[in-house]
């Protein structure tokens, strides 16, 4: 008789080698997960009662600190990880690992736009820089060119960016 797998690992929710060897690291988690029309990043650390969520930033935090945009597009999610970061800092977080976990992540996508808010917000992040999207669409340029009701994307982006890093 064969013995029954985890359920987790039979629906493929989790991949216990990978987790293993994240855990191994004892380096803080970076998660990003993309819903529908929200995306929350967490910074999440390994304990032996089970995992422990450090800081979380969802879409409906920058919506209260000024995004007027959809919260599920590249430059919210940069936002999010940027607000993630500046949270973590306040933490003492200083290095994370990018957890994906079982899903395909694609060059350009919107958990690289947040993993890349998070260094800018000063945590170390190991991530090749070509995984990254282009800074245009960063900022939102390619949403104004065919959305008209999203004109003024880009400077709200810049202002929010500016406000969660305590420039004027």
């Amino acid at each position: 008789m064969k013995a029954l797998q985890y359920k987790r690992k039979r629906k493929k929710n989790t991949d216990y080698r990978k987790r293993l060897a994240l855990l191994k690291s004892g380096v803080p988690r970076f998660v990003v997960r993309k819903g529908n029309g929200s995306i929350v990043a967490q910074i999440v650390e390994y304990s032996n009662n089970g995992d422990r969520v450090v800081v979380t930033s969802t879409s409906s935090h920058i919506k209260k600190q000024g995004w007027k945009f959809n919260g599920s597009n590249l430059p919210a999610a940069y936002l999010i990880g940027l607000n993630c970061g500046i949270l973590g800092m306040k933490k003492g977080i200083k290095k994370c690992i990018l957890d994906a976990r079982n899903i395909t992540t694609r060059k350009g996508s919107s958990t690289y736009s947040a993993a890349k808010g998070l260094i800018d917000s000063g945590i170390n992040l190991n991530c090749r820089e070509e995984v990254f999207p282009a800074e245009e669409r960063i900022l939102g340029k390619h949403i104004e060119a065919y959305l008209k009701s999203a004109e003024g994307i880009t400077k709200n982006f810049e202002d929010l960016r500016k406000k969660m890093k305590g420039e004027k």
